[in-house]
């Protein structure tokens, strides 16, 4: 009996270790050591998942049972690889339950392998000495009732212990009963606990039949950076009054709070900027890993003349969420907070989203139209541009320009869109780009193409850099060929074009982002989804806009320009020139301000300027804000709220 007992206290021990091991690796890559009760929490989940698997594994212990240990703590180990891997190659952290998105990009995988760094695959050595250690054991152990129910109670033990230490926090226990910020599940209760519970979720959603709204108890701001100037009475007014009798007719409880938590938002006021561009063409482009390095006086002539002339948002943010390409365009179209389990376009492309910048253009009697120049792989864009108002939409299935190695050419795209939208009367059209995709660290046909003009400028830079600007002058020649077609259609000056990206060049190191940018410091907070957003009409006059901003903030922005009819309660965006805080809200739970950036993992804010701090009060409310962008986002899917309301969208406004 007691040789039996150390014998399993002995594989307990080095099964727990195997987790640690792993889980040690994972923790040293993050940026900041978590707190010694993390720690604890982690160590005590680690050991109750290695009790537990102990104690089935004692039902009969033998040289099968060894391998099924061992694949389990490979499996933890190689989970926690894959999620250091995740993080630097594409930006975030993969939960299961969109994982089916990232089995779309297979093709990617040897990149994959050959990006993580050499000390990721550290994770493996603990697990691979404790497979060592199995195979050349040849201890034989009878079945024990008493050493099962042992491992068992220290399971339990242990587990109340961890959990123990999570109920003490009402928002760790949010996360760890939903880890919708995946970063901070990751952080706080390690990689195999949030496996777990990642796993669980999976197949027993919690419940979210009501949005979590926390109550905002107003508190003074900082004050301004800048002390704001008088401004004349802008008050946009709307009346709720079918909305009301909506509401209170309104059977269903999660829809009634919907109802009630909407209208309760403030409705942002017109400005002095509005309808400046009202009755225009709008081209609304989401460009394919735009970012300052692309911009180039002498290589990208055209870019760097819309940024110097137009209007350059220099503190705008693509925050990058799980499917990144997809749901960047989808906050451009719906002002909405993806949700972080599933890739949105996607699973719920049926959805009916008329609050869509699309159908508001729509609606105010604009010809829409979208292009792209791939086929709907990786997103089911067809289906949701249907849903979104969209009368035409041409991919590569429909175009006649020849195929070539890697991404196509965003000027043989541009070429074949412009006839489509530019003889109509007001048009919208809708184009994303993909040339400028990664790879860049291999050949393809647009990273090779302009390598001798970039040579005979920058011979220093490294090849993948000089191959992400080789894909960035073909943009430029598709800008170029959209300016002189508007131009000689005599449309220039009434078509305004909005460029925005859909996140910075990934599979890129931030060291190296850091090293080939020169208008800001991209180590600083969370400047690396720092990107360029420029607004370009050529009637208009050039300027710097230093106001925090980011995608959410393109609906409202863009309809108060052209004083399009909108509700500003519907976005999580703000318009960007009104007075109203702007809040760029990231997937972990992370935001940004104009007084600082908040790191959720750690539950710090940031001041930008230490003289003028932020209150507790204030950053209390503001995470309450982007807690309640979450939810009621993802309420909105769930229900199809749109659908139900579908009248809301096209508001009756006062004045």
């Amino acid at each position: 009996m007691i040789k039996n007992l150390k014998y399993i206290l002995f594989q307990l021990l080095l099964l727990t270790l195997s987790f640690i091991g792993a889980e040690a690796v994972y923790l040293m890559h993050q940026a900041s050591f978590p707190s010694l009760l993390t720690l604890v929490r982690i160590l005590l989940f680690d050991l109750s998942a290695a009790a537990f698997i102990l104690t089935i594994a004692q039902i009969k212990l033998n040289r099968i049972t060894k391998v099924f240990l061992v694949l389990i703590a490979v499996f933890c180990a190689v989970y926690a690889t894959a999620q250091l891997g995740f993080i630097g190659f594409l930006g975030n952290y993969i939960s299961f339950k969109n994982a089916g998105q990232a089995g779309k990009v297979t093709e990617y995988v040897i990149e994959f392998i050959k990006f993580l760094k050499p000390t990721a695959y550290c994770t493996l050595i603990f697990p691979v000495l404790y497979a060592i250690y199995q195979f050349k054991d040849k201890t034989e152990t009878t079945r024990s009732w008493k050493t099962m129910i042992l491992t068992l109670l220290i399971s339990l033990f242990s587990y109340t212990g961890a959990i123990t230490t999570v109920r003490s926090s009402q928002q760790l226990l949010k996360i760890y009963k939903n880890p919708t910020f995946i970063e901070t599940a990751l952080r706080e209760f390690g990689t195999q606990r949030f496996m777990i519970r990642d796993l669980v979720t999976l197949m027993i959603p919690p419940e979210e039949d009501a949005p979590v709204i926390e109550v905002i108890i107003p508190e003074e701001t900082p004050e301004p950076l800048e002390p704001e100037i008088e401004q004349v009475d802008y008050t946009r007014v709307i009346d709720d009054t079918l909305w009301i009798e909506a509401k209170d007719n309104e059977e269903k409880e999660n829809i009634r709070q919907l109802d009630e938590y909407l209208m309760s938002k403030n409705i942002t006021d017109k400005n002095e900027m509005t309808g400046l561009f009202e009755g225009k063409n709008l081209i609304y482009i989401m460009i394919e890993a735009f970012d300052y390095i692309a911009i180039d006086e002498t290589l990208t002539p055209t870019l760097y003349m819309m940024q110097q002339q137009g209007w350059d948002f220099n503190n705008y943010f693509t925050p990058k969420y799980s499917c990144t390409t997809g749901e960047s365009e989808f906050i451009a179209l719906t002002s909405l907070v993806p949700s972080s389990s599933v890739c949105t376009p996607n699973s719920y492309s049926k959805n009916t989203f008329s609050n869509s910048i699309l159908t508001l253009f729509k609606n105010a009697g604009y010809h829409v139209s979208a292009y792209h120049n791939w086929e709907d792989e990786f997103y089911d864009r067809r289906e949701l541009y249907e849903n979104m108002g969209v009368s035409e939409y041409y991919n590569i299935d429909q175009m006649s320009f020849k195929i070539i190695q890697g991404w196509q050419s965003d000027d043989e795209l541009m070429k074949e869109a412009i006839p489509h939208f530019i003889n109509e009367n007001k048009f919208m059209a809708h184009i994303v780009t993909s040339g400028m995709h990664f790879p860049y660290d291999l050949d393809s046909t647009l990273g090779n193409r302009y390598m001798s003009e970039i040579n005979a400028i920058y011979p220093e830079y490294d090849t993948a850099i000089k191959r992400y600007i080789s894909k960035s002058m073909e943009l430029d020649k598709a800008m170029q060929t959209l300016l002189s077609e508007l131009e000689n259609a005599g449309k220039l000056e009434d078509t305004v074009i909005v460029m925005f990206a859909d996140h910075h060049p990934l599979k890129t190191s931030i060291s190296t982002l850091v090293e080939y940018t020169d208008e800001f410091d991209r180590s600083y907070g969370l400047n690396e989804d720092k990107t360029p957003l420029i607004i370009y009409n050529a009637a208009a006059e050039s300027k710097d806009i230093d106001t925090v901003s980011s995608t959410f903030d393109l609906i409202p922005t863009v309809a108060n320009l052209f004083n399009i009819n909108y509700d500003p309660r519907l976005y999580v965006g703000t318009d960007i020139f009104s007075t109203d805080e702007n809040t760029v809200i990231f997937t972990n739970g992370d935001w940004i301000s104009t007084y600082g950036w908040y790191k959720a993992s750690e539950s710090t804010f940031y001041n930008f300027d230490d003289s003028n701090p932020a209150s507790e009060k204030w950053i209390e409310n503001q995470n309450k804000k982007v807690s309640n962008a979450f939810s009621t986002s993802l309420l909105i899917y769930k229900t199809d709220y749109f659908k139900k309301r579908d009248w809301i969208t096209n508001p009756v406004t006062e004045n």
